[in-house]
């Protein structure tokens, strides 16, 4: 695939997002319907619990995407990790970054946060670079996360971008000889990891491993689902 089969404008993984929102602001305006702020002393001079409204709003996103991952990229996009976790400031680790849709959702959740990427894929990796270039709070590693003494294992591949790459070992479970092919990556083992008050892991089968050596500070942690 060239690079112009992956410029597909997130515009088609917006529209979910858009669409996520006006439910939910209908479904909020249906709740409020005939409720009013009460007059006298609790009246319309300061917000009452009947007046205040928790509202999401919708960000437009341009990414490099390859066709067969937009969808998976509009979930994300659209909250898949959401959890209710709030918080600014914050050290989040993005384990199995892809193309960097969960970086960027992260940074506009957690304001004034520092993301961690780690994507061992070398073309998926030039992607994330290229969507999270004007993110200053966007750090990008190019290898993979693994608890082993070795510093570099062969990595299962179909296409720049795929969201089931994986270390080849783990992965030759899932896919028939002769489907993709394989690279060696770098790796760093986990616990030489920053600690983190987020950490996002999705590394095709190996997220149990990686969490036993994370340290977490009071914080969110989401394996992928």
């Amino acid at each position: 695939m060239n690079l112009k089969e992956y410029n597909v404008k997130v515009r088609d993984a917006v529209r979910p997002l858009m669409s996520l929102t006006r439910r939910i602001a209908g479904s909020l305006t249906r709740q409020d319907a005939g409720q009013r702020a009460p007059t006298g002393p609790t009246g319309p001079t300061g917000p009452t619990a009947s007046s205040i409204r928790v509202l999401t709003a919708a960000v437009p996103v341009s990414m490099l995407v390859p066709n067969d991952m937009t969808g998976a990229v509009a979930e994300v996009l659209s909250g898949e990790y959401e959890s209710g976790f709030s918080g600014s400031g914050l050290t989040v680790l993005d384990i199995g970054a892809n193309v960097g849709s969960f970086a960027i959702w992260a940074g506009m959740r957690w304001p004034q946060s520092t993301v961690h990427c780690y994507e061992p894929h070398p073309g998926t990796f030039r992607l994330l670079e290229q969507n999270t270039s004007d993110r200053s709070g966007v750090i990008r590693h190019n290898v993979a996360v693994f608890p082993t003494e070795g510093r570099r294992l062969p990595l299962f591949q179909r296409y720049d971008g795929d969201g089931e790459s994986g270390l080849a070992h783990v992965m030759s479970h899932y896919f028939n000889e002769g489907v993709g092919s394989t690279v060696e990556v770098d790796l760093v083992h986990p616990s030489e990891l920053p600690s983190a008050d987020v950490v996002k892991i999705d590394v095709e089968g190996v997220e149990a491993a990686i969490l036993e050596h994370l340290e977490i500070i009071n914080g969110a942690g989401y394996e992928h689902r």
